[in-house]
């Protein structure tokens, strides 16, 4: 259906929401940062149809991942999660990710269901 590039640097997450995706027959390309991922987009980025990334992560983090992402791919969809373990509050860096540029944020843990939502969301509001 989609590609989906996904950001995150706990394994264990990234592994779980890359089979969450492929169950609806998304393909994903994997980073583990915010540099990567850029690097990864800049090779792809006709390719990718949206951006799914975690917020707190070594290197460039997903705040400013996004930052990025809104001035060279403004239309790009993104979707922002974090469980802010390395954070006072969680809500502090999903608001952080929103104003950045994210057009929607989830808390980890994540749903399947939520998951799914936010992604078809996002995958419309890219289409259009």
């Amino acid at each position: 259906m989609a590609t989906i590039l996904l950001i995150d640097d706990d394994d264990q997450f990234r592994y779980t929401a890359k089979q969450m995706l492929e169950i609806d027959k998304h393909r994903v390309i994997e980073a583990t940062e915010g540099h990567e991922a850029l690097n990864m987009l800049e090779q792809n980025a006709r390719n990718i149809d949206m951006v799914v990334t975690d917020i707190c992560m070594p290197g460039m983090d997903g705040t400013e991942l996004i930052l990025t992402l809104r001035k060279r791919y403004p239309s790009l969809p993104v979707l922002a999660i974090s469980g802010g373990q390395r954070t006072l509050n969680s809500r502090f860096t999903l608001g952080s990710a929103r104003m950045a540029g994210a057009e929607q944020t989830l808390a980890k843990p994540v749903s399947l269901a939520d998951f799914r939502s936010a992604i078809r969301t996002g995958l419309q509001a890219g289409a259009s």
